[in-house]
């Protein structure tokens, strides 16, 4: 039994599609714009003789891009997995309903063989 069959097209085409595009492009965005932050504050720290705030802020930028590079990596495979976890329970489902369809003969007996 194909997998349309089992799954309401929502929650299929949730499992189904592709969203690597969409992840791409805001971590690009996220990592350009900390990027441009963290040099500004590099810029005011050396030059306009910044003080401790300056170089927490930088620090807390620095956590925040290992932070979006960490969920981009893990996140991304721990949603995949559970995709492919939600798919392979939905084919077993469809499975087990076409086995208790079939009428399958009975083995001889161990015996006969």
């Amino acid at each position: 039994m194909p997998i349309s069959k089992i799954l309401d097209e929502k929650t299929r085409s949730a499992i189904v599609s592709d969203n690597w595009a969409i992840r791409r492009r805001w971590m690009k965005v996220s990592i350009f714009w900390l990027a441009i932050n963290s040099e500004a504050i590099i810029c005011w720290v050396i030059y306009a003789g910044g003080n401790a705030m300056g170089v927490q802020i930088f620090m807390t930028l620095i956590g925040a891009l290992i932070a979006i590079l960490m969920f981009y990596i893990f996140g991304a495979t721990w949603d995949d997995h559970s995709k492919r976890q939600l798919l392979s329970d939905a084919i077993g489902a469809s499975e087990k309903a076409n086995d208790s369809d079939d009428e399958r003969p009975e083995s001889p007996p161990a015996g006969d063989r």
